[in-house]
């Protein structure tokens, strides 16, 4: 699963079979983009999500058949902590030892330290990522959450998505690359030029640089912020589909 068109992009680069000779029976992937605050999972309609106690918004008339083994949370996240730059990885899981020998083995720590050793000297973390409503723009807002939950970044999906995972049986992991500092502000107005799947509106954004001039410097930086995040984010996936997480057979 994406939430944005760019870790969409990310994804695809990843599951390139030539990318994966380990696999001489590639195995089959599904890749959805649920949008932005994961509004678009796919199954039926009208099936209340555990999390949110809403409809999923139905790609389909029925929930991916056959259900996937595995789901893969991939995307953008905000940073919490001010020890992350953006291009850094997350991955969503405790930032202690973890006491199940079996989770110790292939769980999401060991998977971070795997990682971090293959994709050196790149900087990934395993830790809490938080999972908001809205978006977390300001600095404040970002220390003031990074207070309150200990969570070293945040997004807008994770919870409705995970939730989606244990309703199908599925194991589920999540992957982040910062896309923004703890350190750096959202300006609302460049929001406002992006869609529910993070793709530039037009006329949203002649009408916003008409408004500011200056939102052409903001969205420059953030665009570099993104292309780094998207390079970053397909290096991971691809390194995890080569590690064998967790035997993988199916991605949503």
């Amino acid at each position: 699963m994406a939430a944005e068109a760019r870790a969409a992009r990310a994804a695809v680069r990843a599951l390139d079979v030539a990318k994966c000779p380990e696999y001489p029976q590639h195995p089959k992937y599904m890749l959805h983009t649920i949008g932005i605050g994961a509004a678009a999972l796919p199954g039926p309609a009208g099936v209340a999500c555990d999390a949110e106690k809403r409809p999923w918004t139905a790609a389909t008339d029925a929930a991916p058949s056959p259900p996937p083994v595995a789901i893969i949370l991939a995307g953008f996240a905000g940073a919490l902590d001010g020890a992350l730059s953006v291009g850094d990885i997350v991955i969503d899981g405790p930032s202690g030892p973890e006491t199940d020998a079996a989770a110790a083995a292939r769980g999401p720590a060991a998977l971070a330290v795997e990682l971090a050793r293959a994709l050196a000297p790149r900087h990934i973390v395993c830790g809490r990522i938080a999972t908001a409503t809205g978006v977390v723009a300001t600095v404040a807002n970002k220390q003031l959450l990074h207070k309150q939950t200990g969570a070293l970044a945040v997004d807008m999906e994770q919870t409705v998505a995970s939730a989606y995972a244990r309703r199908l049986g599925a194991m589920f992991l999540a992957v982040r690359a910062i896309s923004d500092a703890a350190s750096e502000t959202l300006p609302p107005d460049v929001l406002g030029c992006v869609n529910a799947f993070g793709q530039v509106r037009p006329a949203a954004l002649a009408r916003a640089v008409a408004r500011r001039p200056g939102i052409i410097k903001d969205l420059l930086r953030l665009g570099r912020n993104a292309a780094a995040a998207e390079t970053a984010l397909g290096d991971a996936l691809n390194c995890i589909l080569h590690s064998g997480w967790p035997t993988l057979r199916s991605t949503v």
